[in-house]
Protein backbone atom coordinates (compact mmCIF):
# COMPACT_ATOMS: atom_id res chain seq x y z
CA UNK A 1 0.00 0.00 0.00
CA UNK A 2 2.89 2.35 0.81
CA UNK A 3 4.52 1.59 -2.56
CA UNK A 4 1.26 2.30 -4.43
CA UNK A 5 0.79 5.51 -2.48
CA UNK A 6 4.35 6.63 -3.39
CA UNK A 7 3.78 5.82 -7.08
CA UNK A 8 0.51 7.74 -7.09
CA UNK A 9 2.06 10.80 -5.43
CA UNK A 10 5.02 10.69 -7.84
CA UNK A 11 2.74 10.40 -10.88
CA UNK A 12 0.61 13.27 -9.61
CA UNK A 13 3.70 15.46 -9.19
CA UNK A 14 5.51 14.73 -12.47
CA UNK A 15 2.69 13.99 -14.89
CA UNK A 16 2.83 16.38 -17.91
CA UNK A 17 -0.90 16.92 -17.45
CA UNK A 18 -2.42 19.40 -15.01
CA UNK A 19 -4.52 17.60 -12.39
CA UNK A 20 -6.97 19.17 -9.99
CA UNK A 21 -9.73 18.61 -7.43
CA UNK A 22 -12.57 21.08 -6.93
CA UNK A 23 -15.05 21.19 -4.07
CA UNK A 24 -18.82 21.52 -4.56
CA UNK A 25 -18.45 25.32 -4.88
CA UNK A 26 -15.82 24.84 -7.62
CA UNK A 27 -12.94 26.00 -5.40
CA UNK A 28 -9.55 24.40 -6.05
CA UNK A 29 -8.74 21.95 -3.25
CA UNK A 30 -5.71 20.31 -4.88
CA UNK A 31 -3.62 20.79 -7.97
CA UNK A 32 -0.38 19.28 -9.14
CA UNK A 33 2.74 21.36 -9.91
CA UNK A 34 2.04 21.24 -13.66
CA UNK A 35 -1.34 22.93 -13.22
CA UNK A 36 0.18 25.45 -10.81
CA UNK A 37 2.67 26.33 -13.54
CA UNK A 38 -0.08 26.53 -16.19
CA UNK A 39 -2.23 28.86 -14.10
CA UNK A 40 0.60 30.78 -12.45
CA UNK A 41 -0.49 30.34 -8.83
CA UNK A 42 -0.75 27.75 -6.08
CA UNK A 43 -3.49 27.08 -3.56
CA UNK A 44 -1.38 28.27 -0.61
CA UNK A 45 -1.23 31.73 -2.21
CA UNK A 46 -4.90 31.78 -3.28
CA UNK A 47 -6.97 29.45 -1.08
CA UNK A 48 -10.27 30.85 -2.45
CA UNK A 49 -9.38 30.46 -6.14
CA UNK A 50 -12.33 29.13 -8.12
CA UNK A 51 -12.58 27.35 -11.44
CA UNK A 52 -14.50 30.26 -13.00
CA UNK A 53 -11.67 32.67 -12.14
CA UNK A 54 -9.59 30.96 -14.84
CA UNK A 55 -11.97 29.01 -17.07
CA UNK A 56 -15.54 29.22 -18.36
CA UNK A 57 -18.34 27.59 -16.35
CA UNK A 58 -18.84 23.96 -17.32
CA UNK A 59 -21.56 21.35 -17.02
CA UNK A 60 -19.70 18.85 -14.80
CA UNK A 61 -22.37 16.15 -15.25
CA UNK A 62 -21.90 16.32 -19.01
CA UNK A 63 -18.12 16.22 -18.60
CA UNK A 64 -18.46 13.12 -16.40
CA UNK A 65 -20.47 11.40 -19.14
CA UNK A 66 -17.90 12.37 -21.77
CA UNK A 67 -15.04 11.17 -19.55
CA UNK A 68 -16.75 7.78 -19.18
CA UNK A 69 -17.05 7.72 -22.99
CA UNK A 70 -13.29 8.47 -23.21
CA UNK A 71 -13.90 11.90 -24.81
CA UNK A 72 -11.98 15.11 -24.21
CA UNK A 73 -13.64 18.53 -24.28
CA UNK A 74 -11.74 21.56 -25.57
CA UNK A 75 -11.96 24.79 -23.57
CA UNK A 76 -10.27 28.18 -23.75
CA UNK A 77 -8.85 29.79 -20.62
CA UNK A 78 -9.98 33.26 -19.63
CA UNK A 79 -7.40 35.96 -20.27
CA UNK A 80 -6.26 37.49 -17.00
CA UNK A 81 -4.58 40.41 -18.80
CA UNK A 82 -5.17 41.79 -22.30
CA UNK A 83 -1.57 40.94 -23.23
CA UNK A 84 -2.00 37.23 -22.35
CA UNK A 85 -1.89 34.72 -25.17
CA UNK A 86 -5.01 32.63 -25.75
CA UNK A 87 -4.60 29.20 -24.16
CA UNK A 88 -6.54 26.12 -25.21
CA UNK A 89 -6.94 23.02 -23.06
CA UNK A 90 -8.35 19.54 -23.35
CA UNK A 91 -10.23 18.67 -20.16
CA UNK A 92 -11.51 15.46 -18.63
CA UNK A 93 -13.39 15.53 -15.36
CA UNK A 94 -15.66 13.37 -13.22
CA UNK A 95 -17.77 14.00 -10.15
CA UNK A 96 -16.72 11.79 -7.22
CA UNK A 97 -18.22 12.17 -3.74
CA UNK A 98 -19.46 15.72 -4.46
CA UNK A 99 -15.99 16.72 -5.64
CA UNK A 100 -14.74 17.23 -9.16
CA UNK A 101 -11.59 15.36 -10.14
CA UNK A 102 -10.10 16.40 -13.43
CA UNK A 103 -7.14 16.83 -15.71
CA UNK A 104 -6.12 19.55 -18.15
CA UNK A 105 -3.74 19.24 -21.05
CA UNK A 106 -2.41 22.40 -22.70
CA UNK A 107 -3.17 22.04 -26.43
CA UNK A 108 -2.45 25.66 -27.37
CA UNK A 109 0.45 24.74 -29.68
CA UNK A 110 -1.64 22.04 -31.33
CA UNK A 111 -4.58 24.43 -31.81
CA UNK A 112 -2.28 27.12 -33.25
CA UNK A 113 -0.77 24.60 -35.67
CA UNK A 114 -4.22 23.46 -36.84
CA UNK A 115 -5.22 27.09 -37.42
CA UNK A 116 -1.98 27.75 -39.29
CA UNK A 117 -2.57 24.69 -41.49
CA UNK A 118 -6.15 25.83 -42.14
CA UNK A 119 -4.89 29.24 -43.25
CA UNK A 120 -2.09 27.72 -45.35
CA UNK A 121 -4.55 25.34 -47.02
CA UNK A 122 -6.16 28.39 -48.62
CA UNK A 123 -2.95 30.27 -49.46
CA UNK A 124 -0.33 30.00 -52.15
CA UNK A 125 2.90 29.01 -50.35
CA UNK A 126 5.11 31.34 -52.44
CA UNK A 127 3.11 34.59 -52.45
CA UNK A 128 0.70 34.04 -49.53
CA UNK A 129 -2.09 35.14 -51.86
CA UNK A 130 -5.22 33.00 -52.16
CA UNK A 131 -4.60 29.68 -53.88
CA UNK A 132 -6.79 28.40 -56.71
CA UNK A 133 -9.38 26.74 -54.45
CA UNK A 134 -9.77 29.81 -52.22
CA UNK A 135 -9.88 32.13 -55.23
CA UNK A 136 -12.66 30.03 -56.77
CA UNK A 137 -14.59 30.29 -53.50
CA UNK A 138 -14.10 34.08 -53.43
CA UNK A 139 -15.34 34.39 -57.03
CA UNK A 140 -18.36 32.17 -56.27
CA UNK A 141 -19.19 34.34 -53.24
CA UNK A 142 -18.86 37.54 -55.31
CA UNK A 143 -21.15 36.05 -58.00
CA UNK A 144 -23.75 35.12 -55.39
CA UNK A 145 -23.80 38.73 -54.14
CA UNK A 146 -23.77 40.28 -57.62
CA UNK A 147 -27.36 41.56 -57.40
CA UNK A 148 -26.53 43.62 -54.29
CA UNK A 149 -22.88 44.48 -54.79
CA UNK A 150 -20.99 45.19 -58.00
CA UNK A 151 -17.90 43.09 -58.64
CA UNK A 152 -15.10 42.74 -61.14
CA UNK A 153 -12.42 40.19 -61.88
CA UNK A 154 -9.01 41.30 -63.09
CA UNK A 155 -6.46 38.90 -64.54
CA UNK A 156 -2.76 39.81 -64.71
CA UNK A 157 0.10 37.96 -66.34
CA UNK A 158 3.73 38.54 -65.37
CA UNK A 159 5.44 39.02 -68.71
CA UNK A 160 8.28 36.66 -69.64
CA UNK A 161 8.01 34.88 -66.28
CA UNK A 162 9.11 31.50 -67.68
CA UNK A 163 12.21 33.10 -69.22
CA UNK A 164 13.05 34.81 -65.89
CA UNK A 165 12.81 31.51 -64.05
CA UNK A 166 14.87 29.73 -66.70
CA UNK A 167 17.62 32.33 -66.69
CA UNK A 168 17.79 33.21 -62.97
CA UNK A 169 16.30 30.20 -61.20
CA UNK A 170 13.23 29.38 -59.15
CA UNK A 171 14.21 31.43 -56.09
CA UNK A 172 14.45 34.62 -58.17
CA UNK A 173 11.15 33.76 -59.88
CA UNK A 174 9.50 33.24 -56.47
CA UNK A 175 10.94 36.53 -55.22
CA UNK A 176 9.52 38.30 -58.29
CA UNK A 177 6.07 36.80 -57.62
CA UNK A 178 6.21 37.81 -53.95
CA UNK A 179 7.27 41.35 -54.81
CA UNK A 180 4.51 41.58 -57.44
CA UNK A 181 1.94 40.44 -54.84
CA UNK A 182 3.17 43.05 -52.34
CA UNK A 183 2.97 45.87 -54.92
CA UNK A 184 -0.55 44.86 -55.98
CA UNK A 185 -1.75 44.35 -52.39
CA UNK A 186 -0.57 47.84 -51.45
CA UNK A 187 -3.21 49.22 -53.84
CA UNK A 188 -6.11 47.03 -52.73
CA UNK A 189 -8.56 47.65 -49.95
CA UNK A 190 -9.85 45.11 -47.42
CA UNK A 191 -12.75 44.05 -49.67
CA UNK A 192 -10.43 42.99 -52.48
CA UNK A 193 -9.05 39.49 -52.81
CA UNK A 194 -5.82 38.57 -54.55
CA UNK A 195 -5.01 35.07 -55.68
CA UNK A 196 -2.47 33.15 -57.69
Amino acid sequence: QQRLHTELVTSYAISPIGMFTLDAQERFIRMNPVLESMLGFNIAQHPDARWTDYFPALDWEELTQKAHANEDVEITAKKRHSSDKTKHFAIRAVIVDKKIEGSLQDISAHTALIEQLRVLAGKDPVTEALNQRSLEEAVAQALSQLKNTPACLLYLNVGHFKNIRSLFGYSIGDALLSQTRRKISANLNVNHELGR
